[in-house]
């Protein structure tokens, strides 16, 4: 597998890039399995450069991006051991997924919604966090962080809890945490939230939920299939924890 770039891109680069390119040229073996600062200390080169010198090859996802293409390009005569080939390929398309939910959904957040949202939190009397399922995880690690500065949030991960229309006040923010919106119980809660005038934010996975068409605010993520057999479908948190995460470390910068 050749990863040169054409010669009028290569006379372009940085020697410290020549440098870079020329070593995962020729130490593709090695590479797929290596770090960004293990390619730095070998080339005598920053993380920095080795990060550009590697998007500028076309490899627009990074590190994990090249690992799993010199992974999947590998034919197995090339190396004697195959299995240790497909392992290594393995792992480098499970880190290829994790970079793409963290890219897309910090390129999709828009700061203002973000800013929005902290508003509506430093001016609630409660904060009703609605989760369910692994979702609800994710809810109670953000119950906590928000506990610890102060706040007074109050988690609903229960579908009988969620019910309970008289739970909720007019001064009150109901924030819903769901990777696709498949409860009925979610969205029922957001519409009586919205009937008493209380502000609803939701943060999802998945464009045009009916969660979406009744909330004041919507932050949407990426999420990707972590567990796919003929008895279960998982997908990813990691999004709705980058959303949270982003939300109290701003609230925190202020405590």
């Amino acid at each position: 597998m050749s990863l040169m770039l054409n010669t009028d891109l290569y006379r372009e680069l940085s020697d410290s890039e020549k440098k870079v390119i020329d070593y995962i040229e020729t130490h593709e073996n090695k590479v797929e399995s290596f770090s960004i600062t293990m390619i730095a200390n070998r080339t005598f080169t920053s993380t920095a450069t080795v990060s550009r010198a590697i998007k500028k090859m076309g490899f627009s996802g990074g590190i994990s991006e090249l690992r799993y293409s010199i992974s999947i390009n590998k034919s197995p005569s090339e190396d004697d051991h195959e299995k240790k080939n497909e392992d290594i390929g393995n792992v480098n398309q499970i880190l290829a997924k994790s970079y793409r939910e963290c890219m897309y959904t910090i390129d999709n957040i828009v700061i203002t919604d973000i800013l929005k949202v902290i508003d509506f939190i430093k001016s609630a009397n409660r904060i009703i966090l609605c989760a369910l399922g692994s979702s609800a995880m994710v809810a109670q690690e953000f119950q906590e962080q928000l506990l610890m500065l102060g706040y007074t949030p109050i988690l609903m991960a229960d579908e009988v809890w969620l019910k309970r229309s008289n739970l909720v006040k007019q001064n009150d923010l109901v924030f819903i945490i769901t990777t696709l919106n498949t409860r009925p119980v979610l969205f029922d809660m957001a519409n009586r939230a919205k009937h008493t005038g209380t502000k609803v934010v939701t943060c999802v996975c998945k464009e045009g939920t009916s969660l979406q068409g009744i909330s004041d605010i919507t932050i949407i993520g990426h999420t990707e299939n972590i567990v796919n057999t003929s008895i279960m479908s998982q997908t990813s948190r990691l999004s709705l924890m980058i959303i949270t995460r982003t939300i109290t470390e701003y609230l925190a910068l202020y405590e």
